[in-house]
């Protein structure tokens, strides 16, 4: 068994070694986001530097440092949909009906361009002196950028440009047509050099090789292609099964073509028939939409839709250790009592053990990262859960291994204490099963089938005497009936006392047992007697989907997370409705301290806030 290396008070990378103080009185946030964005990445670059640019559709422009730090932020623009960078990431292209060329180390506009009509696809040339771009109605047009003059407009396609790419050299631009046709064009001049048909379904991609004169095609027909031009049969064939390609990129030595698809997977295709297949990168959730190599081709950095993007190491196709969980894991903190109030996280996979002011760091370097955590009610040990459902133990004080235990296979995920500290529980989400454990044995005491029905478990929870397990869940494939379930087990029958076939995704226990809020698919927030089945009253409307739930030690208000990026607050015995305070990223996880004074919010972009509970509930009877 390998324990926790307890390390001396340091900063984390990335993090500030004191809290960052926000205006607001009552709110303190520590902790720094990486590898988080806000927003869909439209395109991305690296710099000769190897620090990375990013653009997202919403027009924020950032600098990370290759940790994922955030360095720098802009924003430019929200009316273009097209985006592409300069080769040095010192010049950014953004069109509409128009070109607008911006200076990226300031932040501002340097140029606009007519276009004299709907641009579909823009490119710059690798020496920064062309800027192309291709419209709707398939007019091609280039500008020499020293001197904005044009260098030629022609008519390149019967219909829409799909894809454009300008050669290494600078002497020719290569188009894509909504007709499949590819089309090599001679530059400064506009001649037309090779034309043929690339594919039997749309071809949304093309990229120049860095050293031969081939070009690469993907698009709707799954497949990538190699060229020669003018050579109208491909010289190589991928197929990406049932995926579409949406980017492609050759590495800079040319010996790799990286291939961003609709699923979120990156595929790197070796040039060499003697190198070995790289098994596809895993890049989040969500589709993906670009990606960028570094300039010495030993990182590849791929964004899409998801909200955290990736800069991998290469050859290997791994991510670094401490950020393979960034932007992926759910953000958990917890509390650890005591004089001296201590608040855990896994942050970025790891275990960040936290002053409660922010003011010293101690890390735990686990084997691998960290999924899910939880502290026992006496403060004296906690657990921490990986990707593949190992389980461990460890002792508050020092980070000391005690037992490791084997938890369910495949995924697993809720991890939480018993209230008298002797028990755990987590769920397996293959199968939607609870696995409880005794704290001395490393195999489980009992194991709850369908635990939530035949949802799959949302959240977890155990009544304040620790004899009744709530079970909450959806059923994501449902198109009919019930949206999922929340079960209520009796432990020490092993059997569901009662039910209520509701799909949820969040719940929390008042302080007595009397009541359960639950946070409904539908988006409501229901107050639940289980021992009445019956509802406290009429359900409150939640704006959006609700991460988490928590009561406050009083009993009297309801906290929630809410995707739409705000911390919603209801008052239990009246029902009055929820006011919102804006959050810069989703609240993930919400706990209160032992003296229930201070509210700490787990947060996605990997910070935590400590808020001064009476004093913002101050602000809010004020208002």
């Amino acid at each position: 068994m390998t324990a926790f290396h307890f390390s001396a008070p340091r900063t984390p990378p990335g993090s500030h070694s004191q809290a960052n103080r926000i205006a607001s009185p009552t709110l303190m946030t520590f902790g720094q986001p990486r590898f988080q964005i806000e927003s869909e990445v439209v395109a991305i670059q690296f710099t000769e530097e190897e620090s990375c640019w990013t653009i997202e559709e919403s027009g924020i422009l950032r600098r990370w440092s290759q940790d994922g730090v955030p360095c720098e932020r802009f924003f430019l623009s929200d009316t273009e949909h097209l985006w592409c960078f300069g080769p040095t990431a010192e010049m950014l292209v953004s069109a509409g009906d128009e070109l607008m060329i911006w200076d990226i180390p300031t932040g501002t506009l340097a140029e606009r361009l007519p276009s004299d009509g709907w641009v579909t696809a823009i490119a710059t040339s690798p020496h920064g002196n062309w800027i192309a771009a291709g419209r709707e109605d398939g007019m091609l047009i280039v500008w020499d950028r020293r001197n904005l003059r044009r260098l030629f407009q022609i008519p390149a396609h019967p219909g829409a440009i799909a894809a454009m790419a300008i050669a290494p050299n600078g002497n020719a631009i290569a188009t894509v047509g909504e007709d499949r046709r590819v089309r090599i064009w001679s530059l400064p001049h506009g001649g037309r050099t090779a034309d043929w048909i690339a594919g039997s379904d749309r071809v949304s991609a093309i990229a120049w090789h860095p050293q031969q004169p081939w070009v690469a095609t993907a698009g709707w027909d799954g497949r990538i292609r190699l060229w020669s031009p003018p050579n109208v049969r491909p010289m190589r064939e991928w197929q990406l099964h049932d995926e579409q390609a949406n980017f492609l990129q050759f590495s800079p030595n040319g010996e790799w073509l990286a291939t961003a698809s609709t699923g979120p997977s990156v595929h790197l295709w070796p040039l060499d028939d003697t190198s070995p297949l790289v098994p596809p990168l895993s890049a989040g959730d969500g589709e993906l939409r670009c990606l960028a190599f570094s300039p010495d081709g030993m990182h590849l950095a791929t964004a899409g839709e998801s909200t955290a993007f990736r800069i991998w190491n290469l050859p290997e196709g791994e991510l670094p250790e401490e950020d393979a969980s960034a932007g992926t894991a759910p953000h958990r903190i917890a509390w650890l009592g005591g004089p001296h109030p201590r608040i855990l996280s896994n942050g970025t996979g790891r275990v960040w053990l936290w002053s409660a002011d922010g003011h010293e760091v101690r890390s735990f370097v686990p084997d691998s990262f960290v999924r899910d955590l939880a502290v026992s009610p006496d403060q004296q040990r906690f657990l921490c859960l990986d990707p593949a459902g190992q389980i461990r133990l460890h002792d508050a004080e020092n980070g000391r291994l005690i037992r490791t235990f084997l938890g369910p296979i495949g995924a697993a995920d809720h991890l939480i204490f018993a209230p008298d500290s002797q028990q755990f529980v987590v769920a397996s989400l293959d199968d939607g099963a609870v696995w409880l454990y005794s704290i001395d044995h490393e195999q489980p005491c009992l194991i709850l089938e369908a635990a939530a029905d035949t949802a799959t478990i949302e959240s977890l929870a155990f009544s304040p005497d620790g004899r009744e397990l709530i079970v909450g869940g959806i059923n994501i494939m449902a198109t009919s009936g019930h949206s999922g379930c929340v079960a209520v087990w009796d432990l020490s029958k092993a059997r569901v006392r009662i039910n209520r076939m509701v799909g949820v995704s969040a719940l929390s226990v008042a302080p007595h047992g009397d009541l359960i809020a639950l946070a409904t698919v539908d988006e409501w927030i229901e107050l639940w007697n289980p021992a009445t089945d019956s509802l406290l009253r009429s359900p409150m409307a939640a704006p959006d989907w609700v991460e988490c739930l928590a009561i406050d030690p009083t009993g009297a208000w309801l906290v929630a997370g809410c995707r739409d990026r705000t911390l919603r607050i209801w008052s239990i015995p009246d029902g009055a409705i929820g006011v919102a305070r804006s959050m810069e990223s989703i609240v993930q996880r919400i706990a209160f301290s032992e003296d229930g004074q201070t509210l700490i919010t787990g947060n996605a972009n990997s910070t935590i806030h400590s808020i001064r509970w009476p004093a913002l509930l101050a602000e809010l009877t004020a208002e």
